[in-house]
């Protein structure tokens, strides 16, 4: 493990936790609140929290880290994926959800956890930027920021 990759980790793993203790705490009342920025209820951006966890690792991170291409998705595919996401899981047990980003958050973690400098280094042409960003921008993005964002907009719905 590369002390890059530690440090990354360490900054998901934070979110990953941090948003289970949210969900876990939630009264009931509030898990169909709405949260503005996404236009879905705090049950579907959770569930988007946990899929979204191992959809960035398998889908980008992972091949760009072991050198493969990405496969080809359009920003457009992206969010009619998103918009079918919230549609499914607007009401999806809490027990389930926090069980998806308990397992896909941690798993995503480790696996972060597990890249070296070179790998994060690794670089591709993704859907979000005509020029080449490397695995770590990805991981900081799409992941950590990413996450983190979700998890402020649960916070204001449910404030």
């Amino acid at each position: 493990m590369s002390e890059r990759a530690g440090k990354l980790a360490d900054r998901l793993d934070a979110v990953v936790t941090e948003t289970l203790s949210t969900v876990a705490a939630m009264p009931d009342d509030k898990w169909t609140a709405f949260c503005e920025p996404e236009q879905c209820t705090v049950a579907a951006l959770a569930s988007h929290i946990g899929s979204s966890s191992a959809g960035v690792i398998s889908i980008l991170v992972q091949p760009m880290a072991e050198g493969r291409p990405t496969p080809p998705i359009t920003q457009e595919q992206l969010h009619a994926g998103n918009a079918h996401n919230a549609r499914e899981n607007a009401n999806r047990p809490k027990a389930d959800a926090l069980a998806e980003i308990r397992t896909n958050g941690y798993a995503a973690v480790a696996a972060v956890r597990g890249y070296s400098d070179d790998q994060l280094d690794k670089t591709a042409v993704l859907f979000f930027s005509p020029d080449p960003v490397t695995t770590e921008l990805v991981i900081e993005n799409a992941l950590v920021n990413h996450l983190q964002e979700h998890l402020d907009s649960i916070n204001a719905a449910i404030a």
